[in-house]
């Protein structure tokens, strides 16, 4: 298909984030259930996930315009005529109504997860970095958050997960390739269409910024 067909729609900060998490999420949880439970490693993947979820807040403010949450994040009124609206929707550039708040809950769900993490105690070998600064009561609140939110983090990727097949098989329109290549070939454009722009010097100094909180936080 001729480039002037493509509508590039995320950066390389959204998609480096995106494959990233999913994959540390998802070791994450394969080690925790099973029989064996969480690996030697998985504290300090927890930390990498920490500084993950900082780096997408604040991308959500102050990177491209589709990563942007005052772009994604609709009125409830947007959801409910999204979901409502009969027949074929028309292409989103970035997130629609629907998959905006998606995010959101996902984010939302990663971050109490690492942050419950940095209180837990399994009294084997594993414990977080805060979870000798508090009292018994708490570590045992925190261990049972961090429990039952994994599974409600686990039901939200299912979620997300059905809702790409779905639109993959019913609606014909392919999520997964514009989250690796960055362009969809979905969305009716020219050479005028708006593109979304990189902006890598800002991603680096978040990123960098967001390790750095990371560090000093575990060091504390």
């Amino acid at each position: 298909m001729n480039s002037e067909h493509k509508t590039k729609i995320w950066d390389v900060s959204v998609r480096t984030f995106h494959w990233t998490i999913t994959g540390l999420i998802s070791y994450q949880l394969f080690t925790s259930l099973s029989e064996d439970g969480p690996s030697e490693f998985h504290v300090t993947i927890g930390y990498c996930v920490l500084g993950l979820v900082l780096f997408r807040i604040f991308w959500g403010f102050w990177g491209s315009d589709t990563a942007r949450f005052s772009t994604f994040l609709k009125s409830p009124s947007s959801v409910v005529n999204h979901v409502l609206k009969s027949g074929p929707k028309e292409s989103t550039f970035g997130h629609n109504p629907l998959g905006g708040y998606s995010v959101l809950a996902m984010i939302l769900a990663i971050s109490v997860q690492v942050i419950s993490g940095l209180f837990c105690d399994d009294d084997l070998m594993l414990s977080g970095a805060f979870s000798q600064a508090t009292s018994d009561s708490f570590t045992s609140t925190a261990n049972l958050v961090h429990a039952i939110n994994s599974k409600v983090l686990l039901m939200l990727i299912c979620i997300h997960v059905t809702a790409i097949g779905w639109y993959q098989l019913i609606k014909k329109e392919n999520l997964i390739k514009p989250m690796i290549v960055g362009h969809s070939t979905d969305i009716p454009t020219s050479t005028e269409t708006y593109q979304v722009k990189e902006r890598p010097k800002r991603a680096l100094m978040l990123a960098a910024c967001c390790a750095l909180t990371v560090i000093l936080l575990v060091s504390f």
